[in-house]
């Protein structure tokens, strides 16, 4: 390969980790509108489209509120990112500090409990979204994952579905139920969570004991994407 190549695609990477942040830049020139000036810091790229970083907006009479922290996810901007988004998103080892947050690990298909979880998850939640499209609401935590099924009413709600949204409750890993709890402010993030309390069925732990909440899906999908 000659020398001219090499340099060639030397420039060609370089230009590609450096677009990142402008990219980010630009979203969130973008979503301020009409802001006056932007000023930027600690702009820095990570794994996986993560854009982490802070910036200031101060209008034309020269009134700003301080530098606020954001993460800019692909083509997403996060302006008010938790302790947790910052400490998995914003790591040149996301898994570990995933691993470290949660006490689960690994975080692939070699981890069956996870695994069967995503996919239970993926089922409740498809349920869940159809009850509440007919109803329209989602079940109280009174009523639980049982209230999908036909089999648990005498008298159906109005609008239900005649079959109900699943033949069976699925269990976890360990044959218990799912914890089901609706948001009480109806979610910033989700309507409700569901989650499985490990082997020993108490709240946290790690390893096979560690809880496994859908709260952390996000990031197991970008865990995904960094693999």
């Amino acid at each position: 390969m000659s020398k001219t190549l090499i340099v060639m695609g030397l420039i060609a990477l370089l230009t590609a980790c450096a677009s990142q942040p402008q990219d980010a830049e630009t979203i969130i020139r973008a979503g301020e509108g009409k802001a006056d000036m932007l000023d930027f810091r600690d702009v820095v790229k990570y794994p996986g489209q993560i854009t982490c970083g802070s910036y200031q907006v101060t209008s034309k009479w020269g009134e700003s509120y301080g530098y606020q922290e954001f993460i800019v996810k692909g083509a997403n901007l996060d302006k008010r990112p938790s302790q947790t988004d910052k400490t998995i998103y914003c790591s040149e080892d996301s898994q570990k500090a995933f691993e470290e947050q949660f006490g689960i690990a690994p975080t692939d298909k070699h981890n069956a409990p996870l695994t069967q979880f995503r996919k239970d998850y993926e089922t409740l939640s498809l349920a869940l979204e159809a009850y509440r499209a007919d109803l329209p609401r989602y079940p109280t935590a009174k009523e639980g994952l049982i209230h999908l099924l036909a089999s648990a009413h005498e008298t159906p709600p109005k609008k239900f579905k005649e079959s109900g949204y699943l033949k069976d409750v699925p269990l976890d890993y360990w044959q218990r139920a799912y914890v089901y709890e609706p948001s009480r402010w109806g979610g910033v993030r989700s309507a409700y969570i569901i989650k499985t309390l490990g082997a020993d069925g108490k709240v946290g732990g790690s390893g096979s004991n560690a809880d496994i909440s859908s709260e952390y899906l996000e990031y197991l999908i970008h865990l995904d994407s960094v693999r």
